[in-house]
C-alpha cells in the first residue's frame, strides 16, 4: 500500500484518530510520532545489552538511528511551544533526560495511547461494534507495554513506585498532532510504506531482539559441527 492513498481516507489536513487509512484493517495511528520515537529508543536500549560482536546488533542499530533521525526531524506545528511546556514540566517532575531512556519513553507513549483510546471510546456510538472491537484490542496492548516497562521506567525516571510514576505521566502533554503532509514526510524518509505500517515493524522488531537475547545465536553451538558441515559443493 502506497503512503500516497491515505489522502483518500480524509479530506482534511490533519487525520482523525482511527479514521481509515485506505489499507483495509488499519486505522489511521492517533500519536505516530511519540510511539515511533519510542520504540525507536527502546530498540536502541535493548540492543545495548547485546554482544557488540554481533552483526545483527550493528545492522540494526544502525538501521534504527537513521529512521529515529528522520522521525525526530519532522516536528508538528506549534513545537516550539510546546518544547517549551514539556521542559518546564520535566523539571518540576525530576524528568529531565529520563524521556531518552527506553523504558521511560515508552511508558509515556503507552500511557497517552491509554488515554486517547478511551477519550475516543467515549465518542463512538454503540452500534460501531468493529470500531469498539478494536479500540479495546487497541486499549489491552498498551496497558500490557505499560505493565512490562512500568517497573524499569520507575526506576529510570527515579520515582519511588509504579503509581508516582503513573501520576507524573498525567502530567505530560501530548505533541501536536502531525499533518497529513508531515505523516507523508515521515513515510517517504523511511520507505516502508505508511505510518502505521512503520510502527507495526518497530514492534515486531522488539520482540525479535527480546527472542536474540533468549537463545544468543552468537554463542558457540552446544554440539560441535561436523567438519565440512558448513562447506558447499565445489570441484575438486
Amino acid at each position: 500500500m502506497h503512503p500516497t492513498l491515505r489522502r483518500l481516507a480524509a479530506s482534511h489536513n490533519f487525520p482523525a484518530p482511527f479514521s481509515p487509512t485506505g489499507l483495509t484493517g488499519v486505522l489511521t495511528h492517533p500519536l505516530p510520532r511519540t510511539t515511533l520515537i519510542a520504540l525507536y529508543t527502546q530498540t536502541l536500549s535493548l540492543l545495548s545489552s547485546l554482544p557488540s560482536t554481533s552483526v545483527y546488533r550493528t545492522s540494526t542499530e544502525a538501521l534504527t538511528r537513521k529512521r529515529l533521525a528522520a522521525v525526530e526531524s519532522v516536528k508538528p506545528y506549534g513545537w516550539a511551544e510546546y518544547e517549551a511546556k514539556l521542559a518546564s514540566i520535566k523539571k518540576r517532575y525530576g524528568l529531565e533526560g529520563a524521556e531518552k531512556k527506553g523504558d521511560v519513553s515508552l511508558a509515556i507513549a503507552a500511557a497517552q495511547m491509554r488515554e486517547v483510546i478511551r477519550e475516543i471510546k467515549e465518542e463512538v456510538h454503540p452500534e460501531e461494534e468493529a470500531m469498539i472491537k478494536n479500540l479495546e484490542g487497541q486499549e489491552k496492548f498498551w496497558d500490557r507495554v505499560l505493565g512490562d516497562v512500568s517497573t524499569e521506567a520507575a526506576k529510570a525516571a527515579d520515582k519511588a513506585s509504579k503509581e508516582q510514576l503513573f501520576e507524573t505521566l498525567k502530567e505530560i502533554p501530548r505533541e501536536p498532532p502531525l499533518s497529513r503532509g508531515q505523516i507523508h514526510q515521515i513515510e517517504e524518509k523511511i520507505a516502508g510504506g505508511l505510518i502505521e505500517e512503520i510502527i507495526h515493524q518497530g514492534m515486531e522488531e522488539i520482540k525479535v531482539i527480546e527472542a536474540m537475547k533468549e537463545y544468543k545465536p552468537w554463542e558457540d553451538l552446544e554440539e560441535t559441527a561436523p567438519e565440512g558441515q558448513w562447506v558447499y559443493f565445489e570441484r575438486k
